[in-house]
């Protein structure tokens, strides 16, 4: 599975989102480095199919279609668009993203999905956490530890029906260590996932491979024609489904997918890469004189 995107853009003068470009294959992880007002969402929002560009075009495996990237790309913990409310409780996020992929979302369920985020975080070398799932069920979502709540919802957003491919937005928005959720996110991709991270520059520049990925562009992609980007359509976001029973939901809007868990038995794990992408080109404003 490829995902490339070329030059895509949102508005003008490089607002909120300058011509960007990057690609992401399976079993790799791709940064991008977007931090500066909208830019983040709406690269994630294009990036996984939910806004049309106003310039360039992004496929997946070749096809332009928009609806195919929104059935296969999961957009995790999105501010403002797919991010749980900051004062629900995690249980309540939880109950929510487990109806999503058909499983059962009593509390013994919620309960056995911490625990097996804390086991597989720990297993990959994570700060271990010294509460208990119970405890850490009740917790709102703000005060969900950061390499937790990545861990957790990135593993229900592959559960879901047809998902492959997850876009993480600005996971460093939440503290902790830009390594954790890059140690989650190759976990993740080893699995044969492609993993898009949209970050800030400071927290790209601390990740072990981002100096050296750096330094090694992307492999140049053919431009699509003018008519398949033309043929994007604007697509609202996807409603979240009703959260079961006794649970008031978190509102949050996702695409649905299916994929083992990831405690359940897995194929051989190959050794993910990260990929780093100069991220934004700013074009020169023609009416400003000294540009």
């Amino acid at each position: 599975m490829r995902i490339e995107a070329i030059a895509v853009s949102k508005g003008s003068h490089g607002a909120p989102l300058p011509e960007t470009s990057f690609v992401v294959d399976s079993g790799e992880v791709t940064i991008v480095e977007a931090e500066t007002g909208d830019r983040p969402v709406v690269l994630a929002l294009i990036a996984s199919g939910r806004m049309v560009p106003d310039s360039g075009g992004i496929t997946l495996d070749g096809s332009a279609d928009p609806a195919l990237l929104r059935e296969r790309v999961a957009l995790v913990d999105a501010p403002e668009i797919s991010e749980p409310p900051a004062d629900i409780k995690l249980s309540t996020a939880l109950r929510e993203e487990l109806s999503y992929s058909g499983r059962s979302t009593g509390r013994s369920s919620i309960l056995q999905t911490i625990t097996d985020a804390l086991h597989t975080n720990h297993e990959q070398g994570l700060t271990p956490e010294t509460r208990s799932a119970a405890e850490l069920a009740s917790l709102p979502m703000r005060d969900v530890p950061p390499a937790l709540r990545i861990r957790l919802l990135a593993e229900l957003a592959l559960s879901r029906p047809g998902v492959d491919a997850l876009v993480l937005s600005s996971p460093d928005r939440h503290g902790g260590l830009p390594t954790d959720w890059h140690t989650i996110a190759l976990d993740l991709a080893s699995r044969h996932h492609p993993l898009l991270i949209i970050c800030g520059a400071p927290s790209a520049a601390l990740l072990p491979t981002h100096a050296v990925a750096a330094a090694q562009p992307a492999t140049p992609l053919p431009l699509p024609t003018p008519s398949a980007a033309a043929q994007l359509p604007d697509v609202p976001l996807t409603p979240a489904p009703a959260a079961g029973e006794g649970d008031e939901g978190s509102g949050v809007a996702g695409v649905y997918g299916q994929s083992p868990h990831p405690l359940h038995p897995q194929p051989p794990r190959a050794t993910p890469a990260t990929r780093a992408t100069p991220t934004t080109t700013e074009r020169p404003n023609p009416q400003d004189p000294d540009a």
